[in-house]
């Protein structure tokens, strides 16, 4: 970012005037736009890679282990949505399970 603040700064410098050649000029401009873009495409990116809550890929690969069953199923869905929760209110899987083995479960608050 600091590379195209001080880019425009000093735009002045650039060879964009027409006393230089047409190649000069745009390899001049390919690289401002370079500077301009690939922040832009960067922010992009990331935001299309963010995951959001409740898209884990590996969930839904999941076809051994617990859900083998009914009751398996069962009782990954409810661990699931326990953790969910309290994810959503603030509370870390950890620290939400380590309350539940403990024998003192975290409940959320009544709205």
């Amino acid at each position: 970012m600091r590379t195209l603040v001080a880019s425009l700064l000093n735009l002045d410098k650039f060879h964009l005037g027409s006393r230089f050649s047409v190649g000069t000029r745009a390899v001049t401009w390919a690289w401002l736009a370079i500077y301009v873009l690939v922040p832009l495409l960067m922010l992009i990116v990331l935001a299309i890679q963010a995951r959001t809550p409740g898209s884990d890929p590996k969930l839904r690969q999941k076809v051994s282990g617990c859900l083998c069953t009914l009751t398996g199923a069962r009782q990954f869905c409810a661990i699931r949505s326990y953790l969910s929760t309290a994810a959503k209110h603030g509370l870390s899987f950890f620290d939400a399970l380590v309350m539940l083995t403990e024998g003192q479960p975290w409940i959320p608050a009544a709205a």
